[in-house]
């Protein structure tokens, strides 16, 4: 997994997978997101690598995708898990 931080800007780049839009002889897709330095907190960035240096014991040296499941052994998130999360999430926002 591959996210620097530098300054005012964060860079992170996606595993070497194939996406969608993925082509032959073309770079995989870049995240640039901007360092919020007026409040950490809110800053996502700065959340971002956090969250990388906290599950980093985790994963497994072969596993190079953002999100792992929490319940052992901690694999990578499948689309279907990513899914229920957030429709988890969400619905624990409508009920506020």
């Amino acid at each position: 997994m591959k996210l620097s931080l530098k300054g005012e800007k964060s860079k992170y780049q996606q595993p070497q997978d194939p996406i969608k839009t993925s082509r032959i002889g073309k770079p995989q897709p870049t995240l640039h997101i901007p360092v919020f330095q007026q409040n950490p907190f809110l800053c996502v960035a700065t959340i971002l690598k956090e969250y990388i240096d906290r599950t980093a014991s985790l994963r497994e040296p072969d596993n190079d995708f953002l999100f792992v499941t929490y319940k052992k052994p901690h694999t990578r998130a499948s689309k279907d898990t990513l899914s229920r999360w957030r429709q988890h999430v969400l619905g624990l926002v409508n009920n506020v």
